[in-house]
């Protein structure tokens, strides 16, 4: 999960940085690839980590956060 944050600060780091519009794509496809790394290793957390009857409350409260 730690790799995941990281690599996600980083492409935000990259946006921020970015002066050319081929520069702003890629920090953004990493930026995308970092979120996507995130997301799936906290998902994964939560499902291994709660009860199977409670999984859907929990699911609903972690993921709605994101939006």
């Amino acid at each position: 999960m730690t790799f995941g944050i990281f690599r996600y600060i980083f492409a935000l780091i990259l946006l921020r940085q970015a002066h050319s519009a081929m520069f702003f794509l890629l920090a953004a496809i990493a930026e995308g690839a970092g979120g996507g790394t995130l997301i799936s290793m906290m998902i994964t957390m939560m499902a291994d980590r709660s009860q199977p009857q409670e999984r859907g409350q929990i699911f609903a409260m972690c993921v709605g956060s994101w939006a």
